[in-house]
């Protein structure tokens, strides 16, 4: 936890300070704020062989515009991310996925010239919207380079990650992805799916109010709603519970 919230952190001395406290060595701070662009740090464990990168979140008007360019668009890989499955195609959050593009592309030259030869392990950890682009780095390394297919050779821990993948492609990912979420956060569960799904249970409540007379809509049906809200938990319920599941 404690590495996806160094992200956050703008003054490198104090950054630097708690890297020191957990054995790591800052190699790279990169504070950019931009839309379609992530703040993120690479740092270096050479006793554990280590290579971490933790990715910056929500924290700004400009990671705001990424967040909210949420259309799910398709991206061909290279190869498949993982060995068993011919996964070259994924749908992907659209504004992440291009945040994610660009930090992939800034991360090469590490990944190739640095942790591969000298066989360091990968671990990527971010929070939110550093957390979203952790994962779709590490799909998109592992599609680039097939070595990192191997088990633990890179790592993800995602902290309140926002939906970034289709269904298919998330269930490949469990080998190498460990998202974390608090409970009733909000954000991990902000897709376009559960969207749909609770207009659907909204409908329903209003078709199942009107049969009832308590549909807001006049004199008489607003006293009916008010009559139904003061039975409280000893009135009938507009909805069971097995309805409202199904």
């Amino acid at each position: 936890v404690d590495c996806a919230l160094w992200a956050y952190l703008r003054d490198t001395k104090a950054f630097q300070a708690n890297l020191d406290q957990a054995g790591f060595t800052l190699l790279k701070h990169d504070k950019v704020d931009e839309p379609g662009l992530v703040a993120h740090f690479i740092a270096l464990d050479s006793k554990a062989k280590v290579a971490l990168i933790g990715v910056k979140g929500s924290s700004s008007i400009e990671d705001l515009l990424t967040d909210c360019c949420c259309a799910a668009v398709t991206e061909r890989l290279e190869n498949s991310f993982v060995q068993d499955q011919n996964l070259t195609e994924i749908h992907c959050h659209e504004g992440i996925l291009i945040s994610a593009k660009q930090l992939c592309q800034d991360l090469m030259p590490f990944v190739k010239d640095l942790f591969l030869p000298l066989e360091y392990k990968i671990l990527l950890c971010g929070h939110s919207l550093g957390a979203g682009a952790a994962n779709l780095v590490a799909v998109l390394l592992r599609s680039k380079i097939p070595a990192l297919q191997q088990k633990n050779c890179i790592q993800v821990k995602a902290f309140a990650s926002p939906p970034v993948l289709d269904h298919e492609a998330s269930l490949a990912c469990k080998g190498f992805i460990d998202t974390i979420v608090n409970n009733s956060d909000v954000i991990p569960r902000c897709s376009m799916a559960n969207m749909a799904v609770f207009l659907e249970c909204l409908r329903i409540l209003q078709e199942k109010l009107k049969e009832k007379g308590c549909y807001v809509n006049d004199g008489k049906s607003f006293k009916a709603f008010l009559q139904q809200l003061r039975e409280g938990k000893k009135g009938e319920m507009i909805m069971s519970t097995d309805k409202a599941f199904q």
